[in-house]
Order: structure tokens, then sequence, then C-alpha cells
């Protein structure tokens, strides 16, 4: 009988082999650079194709470290009838597991991208086999085959984990909710290398999630059911985009994290992340984040179309200049653009008694933190012409958002 992890998928023939010597290693004399000697190949894995594609996809999303070449390549490691597939850029390091069937233990590297787009051109209910002598590596696939080149996988370079405290586990659809309403306000490449990432912080039962580039800035918090440990941690961009790719908002499929001084340990199904943590100190958000209490005003506007208005407006913004004023009188708002040549205006009825007010703002900005609430209507808490603007979600008292008044 079959057992269960190997259900479906084919056995495969093992081949003794022997090791490829390493590139740039020396000869006793220390004289000149060995070159890796190819050895008989042996089978990596045996599976269908749709299975290893979906893995190697998942892993994709992590950029190459330009410094070293090896980076670009997958690391492949089979244990038995486990397969591990390992990608870094040095910062972070990704790993998909899957279950292909064998014996014995196998390691390879390939290109990813390019082994991704192959097994994109073969059917997805066919069985490939990938093997690797060191040098070269051969994907066969019915009568299709393919040899590619190979790096020493012994100088792929593998995080260095550190001691992880007690892990700590949260539903999959909480934090993607959490990373899709915070991170478009995040910075990015900004000198203020603290502010390049989504600030996480636990109390108890709470969870709070921050971003801001300085012009602008969104907050959430949530529940959650198990007690944090009290820490705070800023995650790198990059790792909040890959999560905001993996993450399914609907799915309550629980994410393991295990954290360290510096590093974050995620784990989701047979998916594994590792990564590096932004060293810095966040701001004091709360400083920023003004009470709704504290508004003079609030207009509730139909979402939709308030967005549809303000891309009308950023058509005609110069490239160079992103404001627009925002004009508020009594029952409604006119959204002017002035540039030197051209020059827009639209009126949208509200219901506004309050003074007039004048207001300059980036207009990127504004539509990106309206488009992160799903809700069908938002609210924007004034207070006065040279006072941020508050986004409100009247369905989510725990989010809130500002964008900074700019000068037009």
């Amino acid at each position: 009988m079959e057992s269960p992890t190997q259900v479906g998928v084919p056995q495969m023939a093992e081949t003794a082999s022997k090791a490829p010597t390493t590139a740039g290693k020396r000869d006793k004399a220390g004289t000149a650079p060995i070159a890796r000697v190819a050895g008989e190949k042996r089978t990596v894995f045996m599976a269908p194709v749709g299975m290893v594609r979906e893995a190697l996809q998942k892993i994709s999303g992590m950029g190459r470290n330009r410094s070293l070449p090896i980076t670009t390549h997958v690391l492949m490691v089979r244990t038995g009838t486990t397969l591990r597939l390992v990608a870094t850029n040095l910062d972070q390091e990704m790993e998909a597991t899957v279950e292909v069937g064998g014996t014995g233990q196998a390691t390879a590297t390939a290109d990813l991208r390019k082994l991704i787009e192959i097994l994109r051109s073969l059917p997805s209910d066919k069985v490939c086999t990938f093997k690797s002598d060191g040098v070269r590596s051969t994907l066969t696939c019915n009568k299709s085959n393919f040899t590619l080149s190979s790096l020493a996988p012994e100088d792929f370079p593998r995080f260095a984990e550190p001691a992880y405290g007690n892990p700590a586990r949260l539903k999959q659809g909480m934090l993607a909710s959490m990373i899709q309403q915070v991170s478009y306000a995040m910075a990015h490449q900004d000198v203020r290398y603290y502010l390049n990432g989504l600030y996480l912080e636990a109390q108890g039962q709470a969870l709070y999630a921050v971003a801001t580039d300085g012009h602008r800035l969104a907050f959430t918090e949530a529940q959650v059911e198990e007690t944090l440990e009290q820490r705070s941690l800023i995650l790198p961009d990059a790792v909040v985009n890959e999560l905001s790719r993996l993450l399914a908002p609907s799915d309550d499929e629980e994410v393991e994290l295990r954290l360290s001084d510096n590093a974050l340990c995620m784990t989701l199904g047979n998916l594994r992340l590792m990564t590096k943590l932004v060293d810095g100190k966040f701001p004091d958000y709360r400083r920023v984040l003004p009470k709704r209490s504290a508004m003079s005003a609030c207009v509730t506007f139909d979402r939709q179309a308030l967005i549809q208005a303000l891309q009308r407006a950023a058509l005609m913004v110069p490239e160079k200049h992103q404001g627009i004023q925002l004009v508020f009188n009594k029952g409604e708002v006119c959204i002017t653009v002035k540039g030197s040549q051209e020059s827009s205006e639209e009126v949208l009825e509200i219901d506004y008694t309050g003074p007039t007010l004048t207001m300059g703002v980036n207009v990127k900005y504004l539509i990106e933190a309206v488009d992160s609430i799903p809700a069908k209507v938002v609210t924007l808490g004034l207070r006065g012409e040279t006072d941020s603007i508050m986004l409100i979600d009247d369905g989510n008292e725990a989010f809130s958002a500002v964008v900074m008044p700019m000068r037009v």
C-alpha cells in the first residue's frame, strides 16, 4: 500500500552518484583552482508539473541580490520523499515544501525564473523529472527535454537562523486585511530607513499595524484570541509586498510567527519565510493620529464617486506637482486643479454646513487612502485649512488614516 504522502506520485529510481567537486577549491599545492567535475546524474524530483510550478511561484517573489548571481537560482534539496525549494536575496529567505516520493538524498540548483517559465509551457497534469550531476541538469516531460546549467548547491547562501522565541498564531485573513489597510502608506527607499516598512506592535490581545512615509499615515488594530508577548517590530517593505501576494483575506488558516531580536520566521502551510527586521525606532504615531472627537466637521462621501472624481482631477495634475485644492462650502466641495495652461474643476454635493475651507492635498495620496477603505462610504474628518485630513471608516472603528496638507 502506498504511504499517504506518496499517493499519485510516481516513485523514482535512484542512481548512485559522485559528489561534485566545488568550483574555486584549490589543489594541495594551492596553485590553481580545480574545476567542478560532473558526477553521474541523480534524480532530484519526479512529480506533477503543476505541483512543482505552484510551489516555485510561491517563492518567486524574492528579488535577486545583484552582488551574488547564485541568488537568481532556486536551491532544491530532497530528503526521502520531501523536496524543499529555497529562494533568497540574502535579507530574506523563502522555502516551500512538497512531497514528491523517492528515497535517499539529492540536491541541485537551477535558474528560478527560467524553470518556472519552462514548467508553465508544459501540461500541468503531466509528470516531469529533474536530474542533476552538479554541473548540468535535465528536465524531461513526455518528449520534451531541457538542459539547464547549475551552480554548486554548497555555494547557495542560507539564512542564519537565530534563537527564536515562543510562537504566536494569527488568522491569515486578519493579518492580510491589516496589511491591505495600511501598507499603501509605507515609504520606499527613504533615507529614514525605519519608514521603509510596516510597524507591528503587540500588547496583550491587541495587535496594531501602522505605516507612514512622513506625508500620510495609516493605522489599524485587531483583537487576537491568544495573549501576545509585548513586542514591536518593523517588517521590511519587500516582505510586506510578498505577504500581500501570498495571504488570502478570506482564509482562516493560521500563520505562525516566531521572533528573535532581529529576525522573524513566518510559517504558512507548506511555506516558510524568514527575514531580517528593519533596525530602527518607529515614530510615535499616537502623536500624529488625531482623535475623531477633535474633528470640527465630518463629511461623508460615496466612496466610489469620490475616487472617480479624484482620478479625473489627477489626469490634469502636472507630473511634477500632485497637488489639488479641495474647497468646502455649504452643501458642496469643489475639486480644483490649476496649472499654467490647463485646469479642471468638479463639484460634488455633500452634507456640509460649516465655514468655507480651502485645503491643498496630494491627489495620489488621497486616492490611495480612500481606496484602502472597503466600505461603500468614507468620511473625511476636517479641522482647519492647515491641518491634516482624517479618513474614517464608519464600519471599522479600528481604522484611521491621515493625509497631510500641502501648499498648492
